[in-house]
């Protein structure tokens, strides 16, 4: 998939959630309970953290942490949300019982990515390209 410019990716709902502070980055405190969910030790977690960490500023951008929950696998059993952003992807999950599951995606999403849409369009009017479920089941 191709990779957008910085100032591409949005602060989507998840994104924000996790800025406790508010200061439009999250900081390694913001993520390390997603890490930990994902089994990560705190050093394992702090040395993800800092490789995605591009500009070394101390704090993931809207970007960086797009990019990080992509190379990090990031599975809806982790998230558990009814979708997210991740790697220029909306991620769609479904909840099955107790069990979060992979139920799709979109390629260059409007809630993932500013500039998408062009002015005065609307959402609807929006092209977007699915991607096809992930064939693996996601544990978690």
């Amino acid at each position: 998939a191709p990779k957008a410019e910085a100032g591409a990716y949005k602060q989507d709902e998840v994104f924000l959630s996790m800025d406790a502070d508010g200061d439009g980055e999250l900081q390694l405190p913001e993520v390390t309970g997603l890490l930990a969910r994902m089994n990560a030790s705190a050093e394992t977690a702090q040395e993800l953290f800092q490789e995605e960490d591009f500009d070394e500023s101390q704090g993931l951008s809207a970007g960086e942490f797009q990019e990080a929950l992509d190379k990090w696998g990031t599975t809806c059993g982790y998230m558990q949300r009814r979708w997210f952003c991740s790697g220029g992807y909306r991620i769609r999950c479904c909840r099955y019982g107790w069990f979060w599951k992979r139920c799709g995606a979109v390629w260059h999403h409007h809630s993932c990515w500013g500039g998408w849409l062009q002015e005065g369009q609307q959402q609807a009017e929006a092209p977007a390209l699915e991607a096809p479920a992930a064939p693996k089941a996601e544990a978690g």
